[in-house]
């Protein structure tokens, strides 16, 4: 569960502010009890400059938050949020998925929604972390990434039979463009042969910009578990 206490800001270009509520419940009808909330402020006098609510009762809206420049060509920054809690329909399905999560983009000006991502697998928690990326694939749309830290990896152990790593946690690249995925990350740090059972990699995120130079942006992933107590 989430707790109704934890709120993160994000600042942006245009030095307002975001913060996340989580744990907010919508009491006028459709009531919509956890289903979070994102408040933008102008970091020039602190007026209200919109006011979003989930979009579903548990959907944790604004759990994650961060800037993503200017998504829309509007000439504001735009925000990435994360509902890690969120419980989407399977693709093609009316089958709920719980607790996949989703990420969304709220446009800066007003919070319109303007692009959604649904999580796939039944309590992975995509959005628990999310970050906007440089264009990675170069079609001139800012790309994000978001963290979905519960998520089980499956792989192939060490006698090439089918194993499943329960918890160990996975990292989408997503296209600004479009929404599809573009790549994603899964081994919990260098030196380490197979995903870590309970690592929760995904648990954190933050762009890197170009660290090595090769002119693709890079990724710092937090795992906390992935060596026990000492976290990678």
């Amino acid at each position: 569960a989430v707790d109704e206490g934890r709120v993160r800001e994000v600042r942006e270009q245009q030095a307002e502010r975001g913060v996340g509520k989580p744990g907010a419940d919508v009491t006028v009808k459709p009531v919509r009890a956890g289903a979070g909330r994102v408040v933008a402020y102008s970091g020039a006098d602190g007026s209200a400059l919109f006011d979003v609510y989930g979009e579903a009762a548990g959907d944790a809206l604004g759990f994650s938050l961060s800037a993503l420049g200017d998504y829309d060509g509007s000439g504001v920054s735009d925000v990435l949020v994360g509902a890690p809690l969120s419980s989407p329909m399977r693709f093609g399905t009316t089958t709920k998925l719980k607790k996949a999560g989703k990420v969304q983009i709220l446009a800066g000006e007003d919070g319109q929604f303007l692009r959604t991502v649904k999580g796939q697998v039944a309590g992975g928690q995509l959005g628990f972390a999310v970050t906007g990326m440089q264009d990675l694939n170069a079609d001139g749309q800012i790309d994000f990434a978001a963290g979905a830290p519960y998520q089980s990896v499956s792989y192939l152990d060490p006698n090439n039979k089918p194993a499943k790593a329960a918890g160990a946690g996975s990292v989408a690249i997503f296209s600004g463009m479009n929404g599809q995925e573009l790549g994603r990350l899964e081994n919990p740090g260098a030196g380490v042969a197979y995903p870590v059972p309970g690592a929760h990699f995904g648990w954190s995120l933050a762009d890197m910009g170009d660290q090595d130079g090769d002119g693709v942006g890079d990724i710092a992933v937090g795992a906390p578990d992935a060596l026990g107590a000492a976290g990678a």
